[in-house]
């Protein structure tokens, strides 16, 4: 069957599958009626996939038949008499095109052809791309989408991502009440591979040993976690996982006396997979057993249990990107809910593929650059006429000695651009891989700057003159190597000869060697120095090795169910544990008042567990202190605090099942009490000398009730001879006329209800600029790690900060979660960093406090937070 063929069968079966979904209305009356004769739809596609592996398992691929057609190839007319006489006997057992080509390429004389022997034949073999997408359609007529792609790809490994998504296009059309609950997406999954070379003592590739992890979901939320273990070798491949259900139980109806049913996933499940690659029919087969079971069974319930055969077959097409496959399964149930049927059930699905990305889909076994080399005349002895027993040989190009340059000059002669155009004929003939390398050099002549000058002129030369004659600019890279790279001595009988162009490039050839058949009388020539071209075997991993690399482990990645009756059958197994559910609490209080809340109270459990408060934050939000007292919880507010507040609370059902709600509780201002005194906050200033400063005193001072503040009184000269104002409920500050340093002036507030309160305000007149006074704002995101013993966290706050060399910190406004614990009796801090000790540590939770910089003249900076 030709592949044209192949495609319009496959073809064939899509429209089978879309003409099913199209007509899926019309066809329900009738299916129906075939369910309700016990017959099932599924049945009717398993013929349908065992004949889609039929044909694609039925051909040869075409690469291997290529040379069929030229068994007769002509030898090329333009070889002279003398070398079509010299043509040794070609081996009649070769194919027909390395026949005739082993003829043309004896004709050769570029030196390389004596004694030769072919050792080996290029081809193309399947390794993969990077990135690969496909979609398919099951027994079902449910539709999936996958894709998986090669993160990093190199000689020895391989680590690689896949992901699906399973779609059922009924579910839009559904028309009965049943039809609407079901649900588009069918389930999902990802999966992550990663592969490596295992070499023998030599360092030679022996397997391919791959690991992965995978996690699926079906459209009902049941899940599972996979895991595998596998060896590829150049034969074939194996595989081994375990599975593990992590959904709970859910009930999916009710017995005739009353008793409930659970379904859930399989707890547990192992498998394995075993296949091969067959390259003549690029194909790859493969087989498979799991078995799976669930934990949960009520009285007189068997162990529900179920195996699976799987059967799983991938066409490849040569030097294509697309393939088509074709998968089978057989499964069986037994154990669980008596009164189920366990009958042999088998699903199955095809599927297309298109794969790119990477060095190409298919490679060469081998490859081969291209070096241009020069090699010098010797005395060459020849021992009888060489036999050539395969085909070609090494191909070489050589540029005679008056096609190097000239002194000091770059321009191509007539006679050089004569054979370089040579060059160029041979380089289209046998093809190149990628860029093409021109390297220019000259001899020691002239400066090293004016050769390296000269040798790129050189390189360039030869460029201009390849890309005016048709090749790619984009393909030619030219670069100088000046007088740095002689290949010969710079004296006057060699010298000419590092007046030269290098070139070099990679090309897929034959492999090929040189071997003396049988000694003959000696015949001895001197031979002239020649520029040949020699070509090299890139050294790299047989293609096997990078197919074993792409090729990821297969595994059951549909999440099958069992039913049973649980605990409602009288086992003494529970059902899984149905979590608590807690409700946030709200609460009010007044200013540095405790309030019992009783958080328990709107919390539920829906197996009826006793819950209890498991943990607290010992901390509110505004550092508020929270307390554990007969299965409440207290809340004391910091001291003189108004405002909302909150902390977090967990319960638990002593079964394993938790829940975390949120406590937010109002504290008003205690207006109806004994007045609490407002707190004046230290207030800090900077201006250049002479200059006026307007200072908000108000605006860091704070009060308990919440009363409204005034200014009852300031001085109005201050330490050092300043003047005062109030202006607009803020305070004007005037320094001294040629005052230069630090000052302070004290002002007093009130609330109205007779509480005041002195606030001090210092002012830095005159900044030294030869020493920035800047600090910054700093942030940091604390984790236990971050704690020391003592539960205190170090923070560098001058990281980033301007400032003298001498400096002290100064602490204003203190932290509301946490304390600080290296401060003086003055508010300052010892050493260089600050010793932060948070009350709790809990997740979201933000703290703040405020420092200044104190340099030792007294100079005090702006505050930062």
């Amino acid at each position: 069957m030709s592949l044209h063929s192949k495609l319009a069968y496959i073809y064939s079966i899509t429209v089978l599958f879309s003409k099913r979904a199209e007509n899926n209305n019309k066809e329900r009356v009738a299916m129906n009626y075939i369910k309700e004769a016990g017959a099932s739809l599924q049945w009717i596609l398993l013929p349908v996939l065992l004949s889609s592996a039929s044909v694609l398992a039925s051909d040869q691929n075409p690469m291997f038949n290529a040379d069929e057609s030229c068994l007769e190839c002509p030898i090329p007319a333009d070889l002279p008499l003398q070398a079509m006489e010299s043509i040794p006997p070609v081996d009649p057992n070769m194919e027909g095109a390395a026949a005739a080509q082993a003829k043309a390429l004896a004709a050769d004389s570029d030196g390389f052809l004596e004694d030769a022997q072919e050792t080996s034949s290029t081809s193309m073999s399947y390794v993969g791309g990077n990135t690969r997408i496909g979609v398919g359609l099951d027994t079902e007529f449910k539709g999936r989408a996958d894709i998986s792609h090669i993160f990093t790809d190199t000689q020895n490994s391989a680590t690689s991502g896949q992901a699906w998504l399973g779609i059922n296009p009924a579910a839009k059309k559904a028309k009965t009440a049943a039809e609407q609950d079901e649900e588009i997406l069918t389930g999902a999954g990802v999966k992550l591979n990663h592969h490596w070379v295992r070499t023998d003592a030599t360092g030679q590739p022996v397997g391919v040993s791959k690991v992965f992890g995978a996690y699926d979901q079906n459209e009902v939320k049941d899940k599972k976690i996979s895991l595998g273990y596998g060896q590829e070798t150049e034969d074939m491949f194996w595989s081994g996982h375990v599975s593990k259900g992590i959904a709970d139980q859910r009930v999916a109806g009710k017995t005739a006396s009353g008793q409930t049913i659970y379904e859930q996933a399989y707890d547990y499940g192992v498998g394995g997979r075993i296949g091969s690659f067959v390259d003549e029919q690029l194909m790859r087969v493969q087989g498979g057993l799991d078995y799976e079971w669930g934990k949960e069974k009520a009285v007189g319930e068997k162990t529900a249990a179920q195996l699976t055969v799987t059967g799983g077959v991938e066409k490849f097409f040569f030097d294509s990107p697309h393939s088509v496959g074709a998968n089978i399964e057989l499964v069986k149930e037994q154990g669980g809910y008596v009164n189920d049927e366990h009958k042999a059930e088998v699903r199955g699905n095809i599927n297309y593929r298109y794969e790119f990305g990477g060095e190409g889909v298919f490679q060469a076994d081998q490859k081969y650059r291209r070096v241009r080399v020069e090699i010098p005349g010797k005395t060459i002895v020849t021992k009888k006429a060489p036999k050539v027993e395969r085909k070609l040989v090494k191909h070489t190009m050589e540029l005679e000695s008056d096609t190097f340059f000239e002194v000091d000059k770059y321009h191509l002669t007539p006679e050089a651009q004569q054979r370089l155009s040579s060059v160029m004929a041979r380089i289209r003939d046998s093809g190149h891989e990628g860029n093409i390398r021109i390297t220019g050099n000259t001899c020691d002549k002239g400066s090293t700057e004016h050769n390296q000058v000269l040798s790129e002129n050189r390189a360039n030369a030869v460029r201009n003159f390849m890309i005016q004659h048709g090749f790619a600019e984009q393909e030619l890279l030219a670069r100088g190597l000046g007088e740095l790279h002689p290949k010969y001595p710079n004296n006057p009988a060699t010298a000419h000869k590092n007046r030269r162009v290098d070139i070099e490039y990679v090309t897929y050839e034959t492999k090929y060697q040189d071997q003396t058949v049988q000694p003959g009388q000696e015949i001895r020539t001197q031979t002239e120095p020649q520029v040949v071209w020699r070509k090299e075997l890139i050294q790299s991993a047989p293609t096997w090795v990078a197919q074993a690399l792409h090729n990821t482990i297969q595994y059951k990645q549909t999440i099958d169910t069992y039913r049973s009756l649980g605990a409602a059958g009288n086992t003494g197994t529970t059902p899984s544990n149905t979590v608590p559910v807690a409700t946030d609490d709200t609460t009010t209080t007044v200013a540095d008042s405790k309030v019992i809340i009783d958080v328990l109270a709107n919390d539920t459990d829906a197996n009826n567990d006793t819950l209890t408060i498991s943990a607290y934050d010992s901390s509110s939000a505004q550092g508020g202190s929270v307390n554990a007292v007969d299965g409440k919880l207290s809340y004391i507010p910091k001291a003189g605090f108004t405002g909302t507040d909150s902390f977090n609370y967990t319960i638990s059902d002593g079964r394993g099942g938790t829940a975390r709600a949120k406590v937010t509780i109002t504290v008003n201002a205690n207006n109806t009490g004994v007045n609490q005194k407002p707190i004046a906050a230290a207030d800090y200033a900077s201006i250049a000398m002479d200059a006026k400063a307007t200072i908000s005193v108000l605006a860091n001072d704070t009060d308990a009730d919440g009363d409204n503040l005034t200014i009852t009184r300031f001085d109005e000269t201050s330490v050092k001879g300043g003047a005062i104002q109030l202006v607009d409920g803020k305070l004007s500050y005037v320094p001294a006329a040629g005052f230069n340093g630090v000052d302070t002036f004290q002002y007093t507030i009130a609330d109205g209800r007779g509480g005041t309160a002195v606030g001090t305000v210092t002012v830095t007149v005159g900044e030294d600029t030869s020493h920035p006074f800047v600090p910054d704002d700093d942030s940091y995101k604390l984790t236990p790690a971050d704690l020391d013993s003592q539960g205190e966290a170090s923070l560098d706050v001058l990281t980033g900060d301007q400032y003298p060399a001498t400096v002290s910190i100064r602490i204003v406004t203190q932290p509301s979660l946490g304390t600080i614990s290296s401060m003086g009796a003055d508010n300052t801090v010892t050493g260089s960093q600050v010793k932060y000790k948070p009350n709790a540590m809990g997740s979201g939770k933000t703290d703040s406090f405020t420092y200044v910089l104190v340099d030792n003249t007294g100079r005090v900076s702006a505050p930062a937070t």
